[in-house]
């Protein structure tokens, strides 16, 4: 069950700022962040050039679930003066867009020799196995996940390297592969889907992997009358405390976090 929020967002813009410009050498690995004003969800994140013309993307160039563009690993083709981040708010009939960003990708210095072989040496010294960017290999090499019962889990990896990784999950037949590979999707989580999921990132020079231990709880409702006009639905995941509400203080509606029978506010 889902309660209508009163917004006290205006309207979302991108501040004005001068982003400055991102010069590399080919194989090197870049992220484009969008950081996206907030406002009234649902939110749709897009990568455009300056003539509203969609980024490509593939294995190698993709998006993250929070709206950055990744690259695991550029070539020549990828400069541009123009990479654009547009967020779309439909309830708000109102798309913003970023102050365009500038890629610049150049040859190595031995891969400047016109001759192949000097090519081929340039390319072999940029060559590396994969490592994960998302979640961040910083974080070591596995994490919890905590979803409720009914709602929907999603799993990302996005790993960088050259030759590009390959992303492949095990229990893929618990959800749906999408993003190229990158986000594993489970709608509607049950108990039977908690357990551990792993995400191989692997290309000619190695592999990588990440897990991710999922934890699937219920959760409880805590009806409180709040004030003398209305009652206020409030739930939380199972062995959480309990939401406090000052006594006589009149409260707006709150966006539920977990599924549930219909009730009326």
């Amino acid at each position: 069950m889902w309660f209508t929020v009163k917004s006290s967002y205006g309207i979302p813009k991108f501040p004005k700022e001068k982003i400055s410009p991102k010069e590399l050498e080919y194989g090197d690995s870049v992220v484009l962040h969008c950081n996206p004003p907030k406002g009234i969800p649902p939110l749709h994140i897009y990568w455009m050039n300056i003539d509203l013309q969609h980024i490509p993307q593939d294995e190698r160039v993709s998006m993250s679930l929070q709206g950055d563009l990744y690259f695991a690993n550029v070539d020549e083709n990828d400069s541009r003066s123009d990479y654009c981040c547009f967020a779309a708010f439909p309830r708000l009939r109102t798309i913003a867009q970023k102050m365009p960003m500038t890629l610049t990708v150049t040859r190595s210095k031995h891969g400047n020799d016109s001759s192949s072989s000097s090519a081929t040496a340039a390319n072999l010294i940029k060559e590396r196995k994969p490592k994960l960017l998302i979640p961040p290999e910083s974080s070591g090499h596995s994490s919890d996940v905590t979803v409720i019962k009914g709602n929907d889990l999603f799993l990302e990896c996005i790993a960088e390297g050259l030759p590009t990784p390959h992303l492949t999950w095990n229990r893929v037949d618990r959800g749906v592969i999408d993003n190229y590979g990158k986000i594993l999707m489970v709608e509607k989580v049950t108990p039977a889907d908690g357990g551990r999921y792993t995400c191989t990132a692997k290309n000619d020079m190695g592999e990588t992997k990440h897990y991710f231990n999922v934890h699937v709880e219920g959760c409880l409702r805590d009806a409180n009358r709040v004030g003398t006009q209305m009652e206020q639905i409030q739930w939380r995941p199972v062995g959480s405390p309990a939401l406090q509400t000052p006594g006589g203080s009149q409260t707006n509606p709150i966006t539920v976090a977990c599924p549930g029978p219909s009730y009326t506010a």
